[in-house]
């Protein structure tokens, strides 16, 4: 007898789950392919992401002038206030095609994204 180790993989698929897969690849192959229609360069991807920032502010700025005999001043030092930003970035094979900040106290809605995100892709994509 001997101890291994089981192979760690990501995900079990089922069978019906990689005939899709194969499906799939084969539909892109035949509109990408060598003789399909469309390039490889026409795909245009996104993606967003929170960033979490906080600010504290550095100790130097807390130094105070006392005298001698003076205590030390205690100052209470600000919480992590749990502040983020969306930031979506769509880019193709030649780089960078739109960034969006999501504006301070506002949600992502189908709105928001129709109206100011897929905008400004579609103008990047018409400017190229």
């Amino acid at each position: 007898m001997k101890k291994v180790c089981a192979l760690w993989i990501p995900h079990l698929l089922t069978v019906d789950q990689k005939r899709q897969r194969v499906r799939c690849a084969t539909e892109l192959l035949n509109i990408f392919g060598p003789q399909g229609p469309k390039r490889l360069s026409h795909i245009v991807t996104g993606d967003e992401t929170w960033f979490p920032f906080f600010i504290i502010p550095p100790k130097r700025l807390n130094r105070m002038w006392v005298n001698g005999q003076g205590i030390r001043p205690v100052l209470l030092r600000p919480g992590f206030q749990s502040r983020k930003r969306m930031f979506t970035v769509f880019f193709n094979y030649s780089g960078q095609l739109a960034v969006d900040i999501l504006p301070q106290d506002t949600t992502m809605s189908a709105t928001y994204y129709i109206q100011n995100v897929l905008s400004q892709v579609k103008s990047a994509i018409t400017a190229q």
